[in-house]
């Protein structure tokens, strides 16, 4: 991480003054390092700084601003919190290059994780339950353990020989539906971590025609999963959860309660065995799609061998953001409206 002494980090005050936003000091760190590119963040270099400031932040946004201007911040803030399932945390940094804020909607928490500990610890914000832990080691192996939210308190240990480093994802169901609420990296020793990320799946650099069934088939089979049909009701049903979450402003599963993936597809007169669905905002369909490929337990979820059929939607929001939905589904028939 950068060390920036010519940045100021704004007091907790500043923050909280802008709204409920609990200041948080890795976000604030975080903030600092991304305040000399003089600009907005994209979501990739907003994560990569969260992660190195120490962050277990999922969700992040930013907002940059030339000069600072309370009556924007306090606005975008708004606009942010009614688009959240859950409170928010805070961090900002002022200097010569303007004022950044970055924030996250707090579902969860888990506890910082060392080289000489394979035990993970965390907790679940009001509101979320069915907690579970997505984890990919350093294999690209991928595993999903269903825990009760009593063992996050005192502690879920992982095997001893799983391959480090490995990215800890804990899942909750939420107001909006199931997602990630925090993120955090089990570390390799130091001598074995250039040999065991060499072991892991390297993502296609990308030769299809970027369209998220492309995309998806791509990495099915560079994974040595069975491909998949495209459902054209599928694809109807992606492309209005698509439109939906740009025009809302909220990427979930959930705009509604009670309307998640399947509840839409049994409206449109599909049933399945299983139904999954990832949805992501980015900058572009691919960068969209790369995110959820390095979220663990969406990359679960677009990997699940015993889907069958997929569909995909694509929309643009009012910020130029490009909103996806990959809904699969495992041997989907049709029953009538």
């Amino acid at each position: 991480m950068l060390l920036l002494p010519c940045l100021l980090v704004s007091p907790a005050s500043v923050v909280a003054d802008a709204g409920p936003c609990v200041a948080d000091d890795t976000l604030s760190a975080a903030a600092a390092s991304l305040l000399l590119l003089g600009r907005t963040p994209s979501s990739e270099e907003l994560v990569q700084a969260v992660r190195e400031a120490g962050s277990d932040a999922v969700l992040v946004r930013a907002l940059h601003q030339s000069s600072d201007d309370a009556v924007e911040l306090q606005a975008w803030l708004k606009e942010v919190r009614a688009h959240a399932d859950s409170a928010l945390v805070c961090g900002q940094a002022r200097g010569s290059a303007g004022v950044l804020l970055v924030t996250a909607p707090r579902g969860g928490t888990l506890a910082p994780l060392s080289e000489k500990s394979s035990v993970v610890r965390g907790s679940l914000a009001p509101g979320f339950e069915r907690a579970e832990l997505v984890v990919s080691d350093a294999t690209g192996h991928l595993l999903r353990l269903g825990i009760e939210t009593s063992m996050l308190s005192d502690g879920v240990p992982l095997s001893e020989d799983l391959p480090r480093p490995a990215t800890i994802q804990l899942v909750a169901h939420g107001p909006l539906g199931p997602r990630p609420v925090a993120e955090r990296v089990l570390p390799a020793a130091a001598a074995s971590v250039a040999a065991k990320v060499d072991a892991a799946p390297k993502p296609s650099a990308g030769g299809s025609d970027g369209s998220l069934h492309a995309l998806l088939a791509e990495l099915r089979q560079a994974r040595g999963r069975p491909s998949l049909r495209a459902n054209r009701v599928l694809d109807q049903v992606a492309q209005a959860h698509a439109r939906d979450v740009c025009a809302g402003g909220r990427v979930a599963h959930e705009l509604t309660p009670g309307e998640d993936p399947q509840v839409r597809l049994q409206e449109a007169g599909i049933t399945a065995r299983i139904v999954g669905e990832t949805v992501a905002r980015a900058s572009t369909v691919r960068t969209a799609f790369s995110q959820l490929g390095q979220s663990p337990s969406h990359l679960l979820t677009l990997l699940e061998p015993h889907f069958t059929d997929a569909g995909t939607g694509t929309a643009i929001d009012t910020e130029g953001r490009t909103c996806v939905v990959v809904l699969l589904a495992s041997w989907p028939r049709y029953v009538g409206h």
